[in-house]
C-alpha cells in the first residue's frame, strides 16, 4: 500500500472523511502543484478550526519573570528499569551520571500516578490501543513539566557530559541558527525539554492535548507534538521569544541513532563528544560493539570510553 492510501485510511478509519481530505489528500494535492508549504497549512487551518478557544486563550499570555527551575530530571520507561532493553539502560545510567547534582526520578506505570493524576480518558486510550507508548509519553512529559517543571529527558538519550544548570525560561536543543521547513524546525528537541512549573508553553499544550483526545482517537501525525509547538512558535509571540535566540546546543543530537553501529571514525567521534551533549539512541537498532571489520563501532566507543581520555562524561 502506497503512502499517501496508507496515511489516508488511517485518518479517516480514526478521524473521519473530512480530515482525511483535509489532513492527507489536499496537502498531497497542493504539493504536487508546487505548494511546498501545503502540509503545514493544513495543520494550521485543522488546530485553529478545532481548538479556536484554547488558541484564543493563549494568544496573549505573559511570560513569568522568575526562572525557579527545580533540580529534577524525569526519564520515562513503562515497562520499568528491570525490563529496558541494554542501550536504554546505557543511556539511563548516562543521564543518572551527568545530572549534575540534579535528582533523577524514573517513572514507571507503576509509579506515575504519585507525580500526575491523569484524567481517565488518556488510560482508556492507551490501555485499547488508540494511544500508543510514544503518544503518551507526550503527555506524561506535558503534566510532568506543567506541575513540577524540571528537565525531561527521553530514555534514548544518551549524555556525554554533565549538563549545565540553565537559569532560562525553556531550555531544549537547538540544532541550528536558520529555523528549517520540518516539524520541530531544528530549533527544539522533545525529548530533552527544561523548564519551571507552570510554564505556559506546556500549560497550552495540556489544554490542547485534553481536548483533542476526548475528540479524537488517533494523532493526525506521528510529530503532533512538534506540530503543536511550531503552531504556538508561528501564532504567538511569546513563543517565538521564548525559542528563539538560543546558543546551539548538540547540533549532531540525531547522527547518533543511525550511524552508531558504524566503524567508528577517532576523529568524528571526539568531535561528537566535544560539541554534542545529548545524543539519541533508539532500542530499535542493534548497536553492536564489532563492525564486520572486528573493529569498534561508535557505540562501542561511547561505552567503553575508548576514545575519550580528555573528555569527562
Amino acid at each position: 500500500m502506497g503512502r499517501l492510501k496508507k496515511d489516508f485510511f488511517f485518518i479517516f478509519k480514526n478521524m473521519g472523511f473530512a480530515n482525511a481530505c483535509k489532513l492527507v489528500l489536499y496537502p498531497r494535492i497542493c504539493q504536487k502543484f508546487g505548494e511546498k508549504h501545503a502540509f503545514n497549512k493544513a495543520i494550521d487551518k485543522f488546530i485553529t478550526n478545532n481548538f479556536n478557544n484554547i488558541v484564543l486563550k493563549y494568544s496573549n499570555t505573559n511570560l513569568p519573570n522568575k526562572t525557579n527551575i527545580p533540580n529534577i530530571i524525569w526519564v520515562f520507561w513503562w515497562q520499568g528499569k528491570s525490563s529496558m532493553p541494554k542501550v536504554i539502560r546505557q543511556c539511563y545510567l548516562s543521564i543518572c551520571r551527568n545530572s549534575n547534582g540534579r535528582n533523577v526520578f524514573l517513572l514507571d506505570k507503576t509509579n506515575i500516578n504519585k507525580y500526575i493524576n491523569l484524567p481517565n480518558i488518556f488510560l482508556e486510550k492507551l490501555q485499547c490501543g488508540k494511544i500508543g507508548l510514544t503518544h503518551f509519553s507526550d503527555i506524561i512529559r506535558v503534566e510532568l513539566l506543567k506541575k513540577w517543571g524540571g528537565l525531561w529527558i527521553d530514555a534514548g538519550i544518551f549524555v556525554t557530559k554533565p549538563i549545565p544548570l540553565h537559569q532560562s525560561l525553556f531550555f531544549s536543543p537547538r540544532l541550528c541558527i536558520v529555523p528549517q521547513d520540518t516539524p520541530h524546525m531544528n530549533q527544539w528537541v522533545i525529548g530533552v525539554m527544561e523548564a519551571p512549573p507552570n510554564m505556559p508553553l506546556f500549560n497550552y499544550i495540556s489544554d490542547i492535548l485534553n481536548a483533542y483526545w476526548k475528540k479524537f482517537d488517533a494523532v493526525f501525525h506521528y510529530l503532533m507534538f512538534d506540530y503543536l509547538i511550531r503552531y504556538g512558535y508561528e501564532h504567538f509571540t511569546w513563543v517565538k521569544e521564548l525559542i528563539k535566540n538560543r546558543p546551539i546546543e548538540s547540533p549532531d543530537l540525531h547522527f547518533s541513532r543511525y550511524t552508531f553501529n558504524q566503524e567508528v571514525n577517532e576523529k568524528t567521534f571526539n568531535k561528537l563528544i566535544k560539541d554534542n551533549t545529548f545524543l539519541s539512541l533508539t532500542y530499535r537498532i542493534s548497536y553492536p560493539n564489532k563492525s564486520k571489520n572486528g573493529n569498534n563501532t561508535y557505540y562501542s566507543a561511547l561505552i567503553k570510553k575508548k576514545y575519550n581520555k580528555t573528555h569527562n562524561f
